[in-house]
């Protein structure tokens, strides 16, 4: 059973570290072991299994310090799981607070030239071996959970089945779509990035904030300087949603693109141009001097 264990740990971790790596998430520290530093706590040591640092482009003068938990289980998602999903937010609750005194935190710091405010938050990804399609979306199950005032639940960011499976999408089309082409993962204006010396409109890290957004946003470039902003969206194609898509891409200065292009999984340009071209032609003659074009972000041969 010891042995059994270990293989799924060590094929979660594979799994993981191959999904985060697709989103920039490179060189994370794996497998630390820090002394509690929290008598309460009754532990000795907190295990976690990595840390990810990166200058945070959506806010100035801040280093961002994640320190994540990988829980991967066999089967689907248990349909009673609410007190397990809470057992996992305080042992990684408790990781974050002793991790922010200890000698690893100051190291990582420290390789960081001690440069910006640290933040230390949190990234529990719990996936599971077995699909269940649209029940992948297992945060909707525990979404009204509770938690007792002396938990001291930190800053959290979750991943289930059903985020995992949008991100990896996204990965794989810009792999088949763009390979020739450099991509960037959008960095939007916010109250806290404000300072043009440190700002910069995009770059290879998918920031944690942005990484449960259901809607991706990148800048591409060819070597024809020909300019691009991609949206890809995790809901099902509508006017509405094509419609909110576009004026989105309008409110994130996508002045600069010559080209914009928008990804549904379930598009089909044989049941869903017309109404393409409907929606694009509600938008004024401005945003029409751009080429709009959408597509499905499910890989096949019908694609």
């Amino acid at each position: 059973m010891g042995e059994w264990s270990k293989k799924i740990g060590d094929e979660g971790e594979r799994v993981v570290v191959k999904l985060l790596d697709s989103i920039g998430w490179n060189h994370i520290e794996k497998n630390i072991d820090i002394k509690c530093a929290t008598p309460r706590h009754g532990d000795n040591t907190h295990g976690i299994d990595g840390v990810f640092s990166y200058k945070c482009p959506l806010k100035n003068d801040t280093l961002k310090i994640v320190v994540i938990s990988v829980k991967y289980t066999t089967g689907k998602y248990p349909n009673s799981a609410t007190e397990k999903f809470k057992d996992y937010l305080r042992d990684l609750s408790k990781a974050i607070k002793c991790y922010r005194s200890s000698e690893e935190f100051s190291a990582t710091y420290r390789a960081h030239d001690r440069k910006g405010r640290p933040e230390v938050v949190g990234l529990l990804v719990w996936l599971t071996t077995e699909s269940q399609g649209k029940d992948d979306d297992f945060l909707q199950k525990v979404a009204d959970c509770r938690f007792s005032a002396g938990d001291e639940i930190e800053d959290i960011i979750v991943i289930d089945n059903a985020r995992s499976e949008f991100i990896h999408n996204v990965s794989a089309v810009l792999a088949n779509d763009y390979r020739d082409s450099t991509v960037e993962y959008y960095y939007p204006r916010t109250g806290d990035n404000f300072d043009p010396a440190q700002s910069i409109p995009s770059g290879k890290i998918l920031p944690i904030e942005l990484l449960t957004s259901r809607v991706a946003v990148l800048r591409v470039f060819d070597d024809t300087n020909k300019k691009e902003m991609t949206l890809f969206c995790e809901e099902a194609f509508t006017e509405s949603n094509l419609g909110r898509l576009i004026g989105l891409s309008k409110y994130l200065g996508g002045d600069w693109a010559t080209k914009l292009r928008i990804y549904f999984p379930d598009y089909s340009n044989l049941e869903h141009r017309g109404l393409v071209s409907r929606v694009v032609g509600g938008f004024n003659d401005e945003l029409l001097l751009r080429e709009i074009t959408v597509e499905t972000s499910t890989l096949g041969f019908r694609r």
